[in-house]
């Protein structure tokens, strides 16, 4: 608004009122569309990837991250990784377990802690069925 100045590149030139409106119309501003126009509406979030195309091509990577974790970190990345898997879809938790124990973990504890990651979301999800059924009968082989 005058008069105030601005640089260009033919040099400083002021601002210049082109038309004043009367604003005593008839027709009122519409709020309700200039607010739509200045915040649409966000995108809808990504839909979950559920069933077993989903959760049988990402267990094998669960897997590496549970059976390549470090002493100390065992427990948190087979509850991260069952989780990871539960959210994906699956039901069966027995080869993330089977990748605990043969990293280090004790068959007792990943099966606490796989059932642990399951019984976090029964609450929301209702219960399931157990996923330990596969990890039970490969340790006891």
């Amino acid at each position: 608004m005058p008069p105030s100045i601005v640089d260009t590149d033919r040099g400083p030139r002021r601002y210049e009122t082109i038309e004043v409106r009367d604003h005593d119309r008839d027709q009122d501003f519409n709020w309700a569309a200039a607010r739509d126009l200045l915040q649409p509406p966000a995108p809808p979030p990504p839909a979950p990837l559920h069933g077993h195309a989903a959760a049988d091509r990402r267990m094998p990577y669960l897997v590496d991250h549970v059976r390549n974790a470090l002493e100390g970190n065992r427990n948190n990345a087979l509850f991260w990784a069952a989780n990871r898997a539960l959210d994906n879809g699956s039901t069966d938790l027995g080869p993330l377990v089977a990748a605990a124990v043969e990293a280090g973990l004790d068959y007792r504890a990943a099966a606490a802690t796989a059932a642990s990651a399951q019984r976090s979301r029964s609450g929301a999800a209702g219960r399931r069925a157990s996923p330990l059924t596969q990890a039970t009968a490969s340790a006891s082989i």
